[in-house]
């Protein structure tokens, strides 16, 4: 048996039934080793040497061992066309205690724990691992041995486990090559978790103040459009002083040509006649411009701005897995896998071995995504996703995988596991209100959590009873019950008593936060702040430019000619003045001078 064993796995083959046939046979003494046992129903032939007895046909019954065959009476084989598929089930539907190992810890308790809900009365959901493998125990029989997860030569018990991660080289391994295969993947139940990606910004979501009208192009857009039109000012200019001109007479046309590009970006193309009389020759090339200006000005900017006011999606946040990485903002990941280290590792980083990302080399732009991906991410370590969430929420710092402390960043991404991303992002916005941006693209990072079991002859059933519960939906339910269980109870350790209301309100009944409209929402001060700045501008232009109007009339000039005139001759009076006041003083200062030294002279004299 063990050859054949071998032989049809070195084939590849897996047939449903196997016959052996035996002429010689004590069917009390006939045993099957476990290194034989097969995936395969097995019936035994026996005739005799002489042909004159009947050939026997007997069923060999689980578990395997001395006095595991049954015969068929030929009366059943005539009757019952599907006689080997019943036989088979009739005879090991109960595998009478065959002890199996498995990773579940918990035995189910009907006193404690349920299937059927998160809460039941007085007692709690046991998941969907406990679950499935009470209701795989009582239908068929079996013995559970907790597993250690060291082997023992002497020991052949099948295993069956329900929440392994299967990773590439473990498949290679143990499920792939049918010549030393040890498991058997189970085709229904299990799960495949796909690892989804969300942008979170708590920055505003709308722009307030000047920046909202310069935010709708990007800082290249802006460069270049100001050097395009700096440049066909210039040109413009140019042209107009080709048949001479002073350099004020082309600062004055240069500075009219940008009036013109201004007001023709706004939608107002009153100037384009005198643009036309100072380039007479080049009509086409004002026409073109104008034609550019309506596209830039009227249609791209203004659409853009308008795109901008009423968008709920903040400016400059990422959608997409090469956006992220090529935008450098902080990437995060808390899904995490204990992989016989000291401390749990990021689960990410594990399935992204080398080999995986150096398959992508046929794709350099993929393969440089992936490359620069695995070398920023940063692992957030937290038995709890909720906590890392509601810490990241209200501001306090994270343990990172180099175990130093630190704030996550107002603008970041978080890439994790399906259900475990929800359960950080319901933390995020416990205490805040952030914008999240849930990227739509497909998944290409995913791990397999299936059903394994040993194959031998436990696969069939094993196969069929997880088929049933694929079928009936409850597998999906328990896994359902199991994140939901989950995620309730690490908000309840995490935070009061309003705030899981508010989950299981949110997850059931897809409740949603309260609606409140543009125009109800109050502008804050700070907004006003540019625009005062602005107006005052705008004011101190409009003077200089009513001034400058006003000394441009003639009458004006010649009001300031005769007040300046007239200023003059005051000046020149008041200079003569002022002059003849000194000359008056010094005659004065003189004549005191003069008598003073004639009264010094008597008085000696005397």
């Amino acid at each position: 048996m063990l050859d054949t064993r071998e032989r049809l796995s070195y084939c590849g083959e897996n047939p449903n039934h196997i016959f052996h046939i035996l002429s010689v046979m004590n069917h009390r003494m006939f045993n099957v080793v476990p290194l034989a046992v097969s995936t395969s129903k097995m019936f035994v032939l026996h005739g005799s040497r002489n042909g004159d007895e009947l050939l026997q046909r007997f069923v060999v019954c689980l578990p395997y061992g001395p006095n595991s065959l049954v015969e068929l009476k030929p009366s059943i084989l005539n009757d019952h066309p599907t006689v080997l598929e019943s036989s088979w089930k009739r005879y090991n539907s109960d595998v009478k205690g065959l002890s199996l190992e498995s990773s579940i810890a918990t035995k189910f308790d009907p006193g404690v724990h349920t299937c059927s809900g998160i809460r039941r009365g007085g007692k709690i959901f046991s998941g969907r691992g406990i679950c499935t493998h009470s209701v795989l125990e009582r239908k068929l029989n079996f013995t559970c041995i907790l597993s250690t997860g060291e082997t023992n030569a002497s020991v052949f018990n099948d295993v069956i486990n329900y929440n392994a991660a299967v990773t590439k080289a473990a498949i290679e391994q143990g499920f792939l090559y049918p010549v030393y295969a040890i498991y058997s993947w189970v085709p229904h139940c299990g799960h495949r978790e796909e690892f989804k990606m969300a942008t979170v910004s708590f920055g505003n979501r709308h722009l307030e103040g000047l920046r909202a009208l310069v935010m709708p192009l990007d800082g290249y857009t802006w460069a270049a459009s100001g050097i395009s039109l700096t440049l066909l000012a210039v040109l413009l200019t140019t042209v107009s002083l080709k048949d001479g001109g002073s350099f004020k007479k082309g600062i004055t046309f240069f500075i009219q040509s940008w009036r013109w590009i201004l007001s023709s970006l706004s939608a107002q193309y009153h100037g384009t006649s005198a643009i036309l009389k100072a380039v007479p020759h080049f009509p086409m090339l004002i026409i073109i411009c104008l034609l550019s200006f309506f596209l830039l000005g009227t249609v791209f900017y203004q659409g853009s701005m308008f795109s901008s006011l009423i968008a709920h999606t903040p400016l400059g946040v990422p959608s997409t897995l090469e956006y992220v990485v090529d935008s450098e903002i902080q990437i995060i990941t808390t899904s995490r896998i204990e992989a016989g280290t000291r401390k749990p590792t990021t689960l990410l980083r594990f399935i992204m071995d080398d080999d995986v990302i150096g398959e992508m080399n046929q794709s350099r732009k993929l393969f440089r995504t992936l490359t620069n991906l695995k070398s920023r991410i940063n692992f957030i370590f937290a038995y709890y996703m909720f906590e890392i969430g509601l810490n990241i929420s209200e501001g306090n710092k994270v343990e990172f995988e180099d175990g130093a402390f630190k704030r996550v960043k107002d603008t970041f991404a978080i890439t994790n596991v399906d259900f475990e991303l929800d359960e950080v992002l319901v933390g995020v916005g416990a205490k805040r209100d952030p914008y999240i941006v849930k990227h739509t693209e497909s998944p290409i990072f995913f791990f397999n959590s299936p059903i394994f079991v040993t194959r031998g002859c436990m696969t069939s059933f094993i196969f069929e009873s997880c088929g049933q519960l694929a079928q009936s939906g409850l597998y999906q339910w328990w896994h359902d019950l199991d994140v939901l269980d989950i995620l309730i109870g690490n908000v309840k350790a995490g935070s009061d008593k309003v705030l899981p209301r508010k989950v299981i309100a949110t997850r059931f009944f897809g409740a949603k936060k309260e609606v409140v409209f543009e125009e109800a929402k109050q502008v804050p001060l700070s907004a006003l702040v540019g625009v005062l700045g602005l107006c005052g501008g705008i004011l101190a232009v409009a003077v200089l430019a009513f001034v400058r109007e006003i000394l441009s009339n003639q009458p004006f000039k010649l009001v300031a000619c005769k007040c300046k005139r007239t200023a003059g001759m005051l000046w020149s009076v008041v200079t003569i003045q002022i002059r003849e006041g000194r000359r008056v003083i010094n005659i004065n200062f003189s004549f005191l001078s003069h008598c003073n030294t004639g009264i010094n002279e008597e008085s000696v004299s005397c």
